[in-house]
């Protein structure tokens, strides 16, 4: 095992959630802190990720 920081972030709401917030200020302050960031988006907060939406 690697001695890397590693942080697991769940993100579930999308856009019109303010609780969505919470999860990308989390996800910002690993990486600020030199942890590697994944992020696993579910139901509604794919529309982070789509296009056009």
């Amino acid at each position: 095992m690697s001695g890397s920081k590693q942080l697991v972030v769940v993100v579930t709401n999308g856009f019109h959630e303010e609780r969505s917030s919470v999860a990308w200020s989390i996800a910002n302050d690993g990486i600020a802190s030199g942890y590697k960031i994944t992020l696993f988006l579910v139901s509604s907060s794919v529309d982070w990720v789509r296009k056009e939406v």
